[in-house]
């Protein structure tokens, strides 16, 4: 056996994570594990947020998380208040009709109005009260597995819902084996980067790229507001 085998023989996959959560927060990333997203539980993700949209935000006085994603959805199709452009109850209901009730968008819309996330202009119509969005920079999605390649893939490419930025993360044989396999091909198509984990170093043998789908807004943005959240417990302590 190989020196490589035998510090890539990683006897379970959390084993994995120390090291790409390092390689992660070296690239100045917050990082959380075990990230549960609407489609399941991605191993690590990690987000640069722009200091000058959080400086933003706070001058905004928006220190709450914006909640549910429904809550989010329904924000994000509000138009900016610099728009001078606003949105009807009645137009939000035929938008949502058959997800939600005119009485849960009207609670919901109470809710963003009370946290300042929301304006209502006089008629009664509202826009989003923003200039921050998107508030990260970056966001980076790793999917750790010791062996089961096809699995892994299929959910990285799931994960470019939240993040172009998809990584699947194998032991460095394996995934230097991958490399010079088909499997390559089915990487490189679907935009998923690979990444080459030993218990002290990580080293990029693909890298992601804006191919294979686009990242869902709202997804996007319900997940950074756990970064947000983080952000300010930090600050508060």
């Amino acid at each position: 056996e190989s020196e490589r085998d035998a510090m890539a023989r990683f006897l379970k996959e959390s084993e994995m994570t120390p090291p790409v959560a390092a390689w992660l927060r070296g690239q100045r990333l917050a990082v959380k594990r075990e990230f549960t997203l609407p489609w399941g539980v991605c191993d690590l993700v990690a987000a640069g947020l722009s200091e000058s949209r959080v400086e933003k935000r706070l001058e905004l006085r928006q220190r709450r998380v914006i909640g549910p994603l429904s809550r989010v959805g329904l924000l994000l199709v509000l138009p900016d208040v610099e728009s001078g452009r606003g949105v009807t109850l009645r137009k939000l209901c035929e938008m949502f009709e058959g997800f939600f009730s005119a009485d849960e968008i009207g609670s919901e819309l109470a809710v963003l109005e009370a946290n300042r996330f929301v304006y209502r202009r006089g008629r009664g119509s509202f826009q989003k009260v923003n200039g921050w969005m998107p508030l990260h920079e970056r966001m980076i999605a790793v999917e750790l597995k010791r062996e089961r390649v096809d699995e892994a893939l299929c959910q990285a490419r799931r994960n470019k819902e939240l993040t172009w930025e998809s990584y699947v993360g194998l032991p460095t044989s394996v995934a230097e084996h991958v490399c010079n396999t088909r499997k390559r091909c089915n990487f490189e198509s679907a935009g998923v980067g690979l990444l080459g984990v030993d218990s002290g170093a990580v080293k990029v043998l693909l890298e992601a790229r804006r191919s294979g789908g686009v990242p869902d807004l709202a997804i996007e943005a319900y997940c950074v507001e756990r970064f947000w959240r983080s952000r300010l417990e930090a600050v508060q302590h």
